[in-house]
Formats: structure tokens, C-alpha cells, sequence
């Protein structure tokens, strides 16, 4: 029965861990990126990827 409680908490957390990465790598480089002064790692952090 242990299985069973694995498999439902991967259904339920593996969209929130995804949600999660894409908050903060692909969203989240913008905002930190924003905070930085004028340079290559605030160019390399705020540049459009998609």
C-alpha cells in the first residue's frame, strides 16, 4: 500500500517542482537580473530566451 501513497505524491509534486523550476530559472533570472548594475551578467540574466 506504501507504493500506492509514492506514486499519488509524484502525480501531485512533480508539477509543483516544475512550476517551481520555471518560477525561479526562467522567470526568476529576469527579476534577479533587474537588481544588478549595467554589465554582462545582468545582459546574460535579462536576454529574451523564447
Amino acid at each position: 500500500m506504501t507504493w500506492l501513497y509514492a506514486i499519488g505524491l509524484k502525480i501531485v509534486f512533480t508539477p509543483v517542482i516544475a512550476f517551481g523550476y520555471w518560477l525561479f530559472a526562467i522567470k526568476g533570472s529576469t527579476w534577479i537580473g533587474s537588481l544588478l548594475p549595467e554589465g554582462k551578467w545582468k545582459e546574460i540574466l535579462t536576454r529574451e530566451r523564447y
